[in-house]
């Protein structure tokens, strides 16, 4: 199991990987409900990701060269309190691997990840 942070592939991301992340998604909440949208939300991804703010970081599970999951952690800095605040959110499965273990592995890995960018609170 691996996991990429998603501006570190947009390069290299064919458009059948982009649909296949569209589909994990789209189990979540609808992105698309035609053709026509869904020829759109492609044609607008990578521009999408390349332009996320630098505090958003967007991570795919994969296994087996296929999509897994993913999740989002957004860097909060609290400059009162001088630390970091790490916010995880948009947990989403394949529905073909929609279970507690891979749920526990993206939650973890981006615990592991709120730490190494020194967040001294994780909000789930």
């Amino acid at each position: 199991m691996k996991f990429f942070h998603l501006k570190d592939l947009i390069n290299k991301i064919s458009e059948e990987n982009i649909l296949d992340y569209i589909q994990v998604l789209n189990c979540l909440k609808s992105v698309y409900n035609n053709d026509i949208k869904l020829i759109d939300v492609i044609n607008n991804f990578k521009e999408f990701i390349e332009f996320l703010p630098s505090h958003i970081h967007i991570y795919i599970m994969e296994e087996r060269n296929i999509i897994i999951g993913s999740g989002t952690l957004v860097i909060e800095r609290n400059f009162i309190k001088d630390y970091n605040i790490g916010h995880i959110e948009d947990i989403q499965l394949n529905s073909k691997f929609d279970n507690l273990y891979y749920n526990k592995k993206i939650i973890s890995f981006l615990k592991n990840k709120a730490g190494l960018l020194k967040c001294q609170k994780i909000v789930i």
